[in-house]
């Protein structure tokens, strides 16, 4: 992922790195799958990742 961002499921249910200080954020989403879906158009729509509004999204 650009920008320093990062998501995973590493000893917890599926969450958003934002940086490298190993903070989370829960996502609301269980599967994956679907979490890089909304990642895609949000990509397709914005042709970036603005972090506000794809934590609005995730979280």
């Amino acid at each position: 992922m650009p920008d320093r961002i990062r998501i995973d499921t590493y000893h917890k249910e599926p969450h958003i790195h934002f940086g490298l200080k190993g903070i989370h954020l829960p996502i609301r989403f269980k599967e994956l799958e679907i979490v890089g879906l909304i990642i895609i158009l949000h990509l397709n729509k914005y042709k970036k990742i603005d972090k506000k509004r794809l934590k609005e999204r995730l979280i």
